[in-house]
């Protein structure tokens, strides 16, 4: 397939991005556009394309959250046990801190965003119930979701099931959990990685991750340094 080029003449100075005018221009040959810094669209046209041609080049393309990090709930145990599943049926549970501002800011940045349940529970029905009702109360709804990871030996083959279903490479999803094993298991599968912190009952998952949060909002971070910051317009 020959590769198509857009070269972009602003102020003098010259922008070619490579791929990106195959998805702006399909059936397009090569393409050159020179715009004057008279024209009333200088200013939109740069924002509109660089914003775009970050997207597109950013190094990290979705994020999967382990249910448990969305949660307004502390684990006894150093986080690799799956939720009990009246957690998120129970009436006094409530989403996490800062959980959907997060999801919302990651749809914002264009970025895809997955499910990894890891509830106690064998019947797919009950499951899915629990997830309804989750999905209800954060005001959100996932796109992508694995399928229920109770036992640590499912967790890599509902990791590879859902990455597939959101049309991405394992390399460029970021997966974040309090479980060690899960944490590792991503490491595995060349993964980016961050931790949820439980005050030092998760040392290990944290020390393995790449790298760590105590708050959900902190994971903005993260994405700004392997994204870049937040483009406004």
């Amino acid at each position: 397939m020959m590769i198509r080029w857009l070269t972009i003449s602003v102020d003098d100075q010259l922008l070619l991005l490579p791929s990106l005018s195959f998805l702006l221009f399909p059936s397009s040959s090569n393409l050159f556009f020179s715009i004057s810094p008279s024209s009333s669209e200088l200013t939109i046209v740069k924002h509109i394309l660089i914003v775009m041609y970050c997207i597109y080049s950013s190094p990290l393309h979705g994020v999967i959250f382990d249910l448990a990090t969305l949660l307004n709930v502390t684990p006894a145990d150093s986080g690799d046990k799956p939720m009990e599943g009246n957690i998120v049926s129970d009436s006094h549970w409530n989403v996490g801190a800062g959980a959907r501002n997060m999801l919302m800011y990651l749809e914002s940045r264009g970025l895809r965003v997955g499910l990894l349940p890891r509830i106690l529970m064998d019947n797919k029905k009950l499951i899915d119930g629990t997830i309804k009702i989750f999905e209800e109360r954060m005001d959100f709804s996932f796109s992508h979701q694995a399928e229920n990871s109770a036992q640590s030996k499912n967790v890599m083959t509902n990791l590879n099931d859902i990455v597939a279903k959101m049309s991405l490479n394992p390399n460029n999803v970021m997966v974040v959990s309090m479980s060690e094993q899960v944490i590792n298991t991503a490491k595995t599968m060349n993964m980016y990685t961050c931790a949820k912190s439980l005050g030092g009952k998760n040392w290990k998952a944290t020390s393995a991750a790449l790298q760590q949060i105590k708050e959900m909002e902190d994971l903005k971070a993260h994405v700004e340094e392997l994204n870049g910051i937040t483009y406004r317009m």
